[in-house]
């Protein structure tokens, strides 16, 4: 589902998902409203792993290292936020 986070730097993101998904960043709220991804780098893909039992398959977590806004979504087909 889309969500809106507001953080600090030095936070931990967590992001749990299934092997039918990815985890990636778009440059913009533009690429993210429009489920743009040739810019996209991939943080994550479906066979990431780390799940524990009884959770979704793969588990991703990342730092928030510096001030500004990040657009995180799931490249598949169909899966974009809008």
């Amino acid at each position: 589902p889309e969500e809106e986070l507001e953080t600090t730097v030095g936070t931990r993101l967590v992001f749990k998902y299934g092997i039918t998904h990815d985890v990636v960043l778009v440059e913009s709220g533009n690429d993210w409203m429009d489920c743009d991804t040739q810019e996209a780098v991939e943080l994550a893909s479906g066979a990431h792993g780390g799940g524990a039992a009884g959770e979704p398959a793969n588990l991703y977590s990342a730092v928030v290292m510096a001030p500004g806004e990040y657009y995180f979504m799931c490249s598949q087909p169909g899966h974009c936020p809008p």
